[in-house]
């Protein structure tokens, strides 16, 4: 007996929603900890120097940036996956992008000697 597709959607949901479930509780939890990160940071600002406070900031802020625009992009495909209009080339593009970023990460991670923590995370959103 052969297996006829639902719709005319090639992406299964049964594949599809638990690694985005799962990468998008990971993203989650790392951006709940960078702005955790920035409060730290922004309720220390007397304590710090002024050059390292702007740096720390500056870093934690890109960092949840790009994380917020991953999550845009993982939302962005679980909307068009639910209205059908998810098409290979915009799902492969998106893809494309977020492995592109959370590989630049997780190298940058390892080089720039992070906690453990940020590591593991890294390694599972990858």
């Amino acid at each position: 007996m052969s297996h006829a597709p639902v719709g005319n959607s090639p992406f299964l949901k049964r594949v599809l929603v638990p690694f985005w479930v799962i990468r998008i509780l990971i993203m989650v939890v790392e951006v709940a900890i960078y702005a955790f990160g920035i409060g730290i940071i922004a309720s220390n600002k007397e304590k710090i120097d002024q050059r390292v406070f702007t740096g720390s900031l500056a870093v934690f802020a890109v960092m949840e940036g790009i994380l917020v625009i991953c999550l845009l992009l993982d939302i962005v495909c679980i909307i068009k996956r639910a209205r059908r209009t998810l098409s290979p080339k915009f799902f492969f593009a998106t893809n494309l992008i977020q492995t592109t970023i959370f590989v630049v990460l997780f190298v940058l991670s390892i080089l720039g000697g992070q906690t453990v923590l940020s590591l593991i995370l890294n390694i599972a959103i990858v």
